[in-house]
């Protein structure tokens, strides 16, 4: 699968996130968090852009905390649509979940895997989770 996608006309934009040992509360505000960080690197080059997040929390009000933090602080010049799909029923979800492995995979055990994606990485971040936390906590729109 990672060949195949090495060689489409595609840009993989990904971010691994340094816990340093501590646990991250899997909250809507927190997947928001990093949901952000990670489209940082890619909304500026695409502003406008359709989001397909698993549907991972199900009440509305927990996607209405997603949806709405992710939307202020979207760029007042892009248009942003989210969708929250079922993962196993969305192939772009379980695409993008294999990428995800394959990094974590790479950093967690060295496994050469992820070399293949290289030529489409757009951008890649490591970044401490305090430092990401605190970043968007703070900014305001």
């Amino acid at each position: 699968m990672l060949s195949h996608l090495a060689e489409a006309d595609v840009e993989i934009f990904t971010l691994t996130i340094r816990k340093e040992g501590r646990r991250i509360a899997d909250t809507p505000l927190n997947y928001a968090v990093l949901a952000c960080e990670l489209l940082h690197l890619c909304w500026n080059a695409y502003p406008n852009m359709v989001l397909a997040v698993d549907k991972h929390f199900t009440s509305p009000a927990q996607r209405a905390v997603v949806d709405t933090f992710i939307h202020r602080r979207w760029p007042e010049h892009g248009v942003l649509t989210i969708a929250h799909v079922d993962s196993q029923s969305n192939p772009l979800v379980q695409l993008a979940d294999s990428v995800a492995g394959s990094m974590y995979d790479w950093h967690k055990r060295d496994d050469e895997a992820r070399r293949l994606l290289e030529g489409r990485i757009g951008a890649e971040l490591v970044e401490g989770w305090q430092h990401v936390k605190r970043r968007w906590l703070r900014e305001t729109k």
